[in-house]
């Protein structure tokens, strides 16, 4: 076991110690923890144990906010091209562009639901796909770029953190199943 998986342990047991030098320690032995497995000595304190729960809950809920947040900038993206897609299908614009906007929303409509089962590979493919669009458009215009470079932003902003906030989910369901694994 490693150290941290160790701590989740000694953390919330009855038995802890502080020590400047090496941090949690078990009163018992005054050593850091050495087991594998499970300790022998382990009691949980449910005070301890319960902020902990509490302590966790609050991460996932904030890690859930921030997913959500890079899934609604997926899907309003999405909205946003499909509509205007439309709206220049059906006026002077010339049809192609208004197909290839329509598309574009169709793409990031779906990249919004795919998030719903797998955010962090949907928000990567999200966020690759905007920067490859907007790179395109500058190529074709370089002041796109400047337009509105605000909300380019925001937008860029909301998918990293999403995608971040993605990874550390996605790990620690891979972790759980690992632990559920080894207790078989």
């Amino acid at each position: 076991m490693t150290r941290d998986e160790q701590l989740k342990f000694c953390n919330i047991c009855t038995n802890r110690a502080f020590s400047n030098e090496e941090g949690t320690i078990c009163r018992l032995t005054n050593k850091i923890a050495d087991f594998e497995g499970n300790c022998s000595s382990y009691v949980v304190d449910e005070h301890e144990a319960e902020i902990e729960n509490q302590k966790e809950l609050i991460h996932q809920k904030t890690e859930k906010k921030t997913i959500n947040k890079g899934r609604y900038v997926l899907l309003a993206i999405g909205l946003i091209n499909l509509a205007l897609g439309l709206y220049q299908i059906w006026n002077i614009y010339p049809i192609f562009i208004g197909i290839v906007d329509s598309f574009i929303g169709l793409l990031f409509i779906g990249f919004g639901i795919w998030s719903f089962r797998q955010p962090y590979y949907a928000m990567i493919s999200g966020l690759s796909t905007y920067l490859l669009i907007n790179l395109l458009l500058i190529f074709v215009n370089p002041f796109s770029l400047f337009n509105g470079i605000i909300l380019k932003i925001i937008i860029v902003t909301y998918l990293a953190f999403g995608i971040r906030s993605a990874r550390e989910a996605q790990s620690q369901l891979q972790k759980k199943k690992e632990d559920l694994i080894d207790q078989f």
